[in-house]
């Protein structure tokens, strides 16, 4: 490793550095540049303060990872961020002294000084290659376009994320500086001469992992996935540009990739699905190196000493591609898919534990999509049995049975001929086994569950399922109103359950008085009341008594309203069939009540439902 300062980096007649293509774009943004002007602005106020013989202390700024690419320039492993992020200061700087100072001789110095960190003077009179005028080139595409356009002063053709960094940064310059030339001066001085960097040049490729290593656990900003990426195209050599086209470039394209969040989750599903010894504590690019990439070597028969071997490289970049795409399908299927339940269970309720289960499914298993979909609900009708039958198994020991659970069932996959025949079998045989934490609820169990539903921890749960049976009801050509879901943070859209007859139904009143809104005809005290009352309560909580309303028509007034007005609004704001029993009226009758009988009726239709949607596996289907 070797100190720098910008000055350092950028000073020679032909440097170039290049942000290879695999790398991301640049994605800094307004949070990262204030943070660095921060440390430019004090750096620079404590050295026009400065009275002392001894000079102030430098301020670093980090580590970049370079490597030198065999036709003269500098590929940029890890640090882009930052590097383009100075050169653009750099041009600021050289373009505040042309508006701010014109006239002034004594800027020429500083525009010398600056000017020939970003431009190859040498190469701008000698060479007809464009790409060695920059002594920075971005990843090809709209970066180095506007980058180059910031250069070369086209300030109106460039646009993105690196003029709106140019734009900062002449607004909080200008507004440093504020027309003083000693500022201007020391401010220049600063940036080339008492910023930092620590360079790290990769002089062979088997050094890249333990370099990456070392990286991370200095706690630099690099995500999982960055180590990843970095390692691998290091380790693919000649075929880098080819198999970024082929494989890779769409982590680079769609937005949706560029958030660590979402590359760090796909791989630690990845590596989940892959591996059978995957430690959840052992950091991912670490599990990636010592234990996926060792069974990749044993699989190919390639010795552990030869992990840039084409043949293993590739079949890495291939793995990545197909699993990207199957996680880019579950996080973007529709409540029509047979996979969006697997997104409910991560998003809303927190467990992770299936996704590898499907990943591997969708990515390696040749089954057909009527296969895929019947495996698919086979695993959500034990996920929803279990959960809703066993509420009291919550938190991290319900993901660490389904963990176990999942695994066992992967397990029995790979070891298996994987037709579809034998992995339902498979998956059947483990989730009818006799063990508690894995048992599959029968139909009289789930009767039991439904029958307390409105009692259950999971209001997502039960949520979900009241939304299914809606659906499995709604035909999109004469349906008034369709549901859609939204996750409970969006308050205003989002569905909520309501009970029809108020859990609370003893002390709802009208509104300034003593009248009860859902009275009962036995005298009160009597042992006819109180029968009739604990049957209420029992079948308070019952599916029977739930629907849907969207968040804003469920309000306090709505639900402790009489039957009557209920009815009214569910006609005017719940027209769906998982309503169509409370707000229809019977033939020969008004269906002015709410009550046990009715509750109960409901509760058996809705019990039938559930049934289809969420069978029981019989014997039939294992074979």
């Amino acid at each position: 490793m070797e100190t720098k300062t910008v000055h350092d980096l950028f000073t020679g007649n032909d440097v170039r550095f290049r942000i290879p293509i695999y790398q991301r774009h640049y994605v800094w943004e307004t949070t990262h540049w204030q943070h660095l002007w921060n440390d430019i602005k004090e750096k620079t106020e404590s050295i026009l303060q400065h009275t002392g013989l001894v000079l102030p202390v430098r301020h670093s700024t980090g580590v970049i990872v370079t490597r030198k690419n065999g036709i003269g320039e500098i590929e940029v492993i890890d640090g882009q961020q930052r590097l383009t992020t100075f050169q653009i200061i750099l041009c600021v700087i050289r373009d505040m002294c042309t508006e701010k100072f014109p006239d002034d001789l004594d800027t020429e110095d500083i525009l010398n000084d600056v000017s020939k960190l970003i431009i190859n003077r040498r190469n701008r009179e000698q060479t007809d290659d464009p790409d060695r005028i920059y002594k920075l080139l971005p990843t090809k595409g709209p970066d180095q376009d506007a980058f180059q356009a910031i250069v070369d002063r086209r300030i109106k053709d460039s646009d993105g994320l690196l003029l709106d960094a140019y734009t900062h940064f002449v607004q909080e310059i200008r507004s440093f500086v504020e027309g003083d030339y000693k500022r201007i001066f020391v401010l220049s001085q600063t940036v080339l001469f008492y910023l930092e960097i620590v360079e790290q040049p990769l002089d062979d490729k088997q050094k890249a992992a333990r370099v990456f290593e070392s990286l991370n656990g200095r706690g630099l900003p690099l995500s999982q996935f960055d180590l990843l990426r970095n390692n691998v195209f290091l380790r693919a050599g000649n075929n880098k540009n080819d198999w970024y086209g082929k494989y890779w470039s769409h982590f680079n394209k769609e937005s949706y990739w560029f958030s660590n969040d979402v590359v760090d989750d796909f791989l630690l599903n990845f590596l989940d699905a892959k591996v059978d010894s995957f430690n959840l504590k052992s950091s991912l690019f670490d599990s990636y190196q010592r234990i996926y990439l060792n069974d990749l070597r044993n699989a190919l028969n390639i010795p552990m000493d030869n992990e840039d071997h084409p043949k293993l490289v590739k079949r890495e970049f291939e793995e990545l591609q197909q699993y990207s795409k199957s996680y880019y399908q579950i996080s973007h299927c529709t409540a029509e898919s047979p996979i969006w339940f697997y997104q409910i269970l991560k998003n809303e309720l927190k467990i992770n534990s299936w996704h590898p289960l499907i990943l591997l499914l969708k990515t390696e298993l040749k089954l057909s999509a009527d296969e895929e979909q019947k495996i698919f609900r086979i695993l959500e009708t034990y996920i929803v049995r279990n959960m809703l039958y066993y509420p009291e198994i919550q938190g991290w020991i319900r993901e660490s049975y389904f963990r176990r659970l999942r695994q066992d069932i992967v397990k029995r996959i790979r070891g298996g001929n994987r037709s579809f025949e034998e992995i339902v079998r498979s998956i059947l045989s483990i989730l009818k086994r006799e063990r508690n934490d894995y048992l599959l609820p029968d139909d009289k169990q789930i009767i039991e569950a439904l029958q307390t539903a409105g009692h259950h921890w999971s209001r997502v749960l039960i949520r979900y399922i009241l939304f299914k049976i809606n659906q499995k009801n709604t035909d999109p050509r004469y349906s008034m109103t369709q549901l859609t879901w939204s996750p409970d943070k969006d308050r205003k859209t989002s569905l909520t359950i309501e009970h029809v007859m108020p859990y609370k139904w003893e002390t709802a009143t009208v509104k300034g008085s003593n009248v009860l809104l859902w009275p009962v005809r036995e005298a009160q005290q009597s042992k006819a009341y109180h029968e009739k009352a604990r049957e209420r309560d029992r079948c308070a909580q019952s599916i029977g008594n739930l629907t849907l309303l969207t968040q804003p028509h469920n309000n306090e007034e709505v639900q402790v309203s009489s039957f009557l007005t209920k009815k009214e609004e569910y006609k005017k704001h719940s027209r769906i069939p998982l309503s169509d029993n409370i707000i229809h009226d019977k033939e020969g009758d008004e269906n002015k009540v709410w009550d046990v009988q009715q509750i109960q009726d409901r509760e058996g239709i809705l019990v039938q439902e559930f049934y289809k949607i969420w069978p029981f596996p019989d014997a039939s289907e294992e074979n």
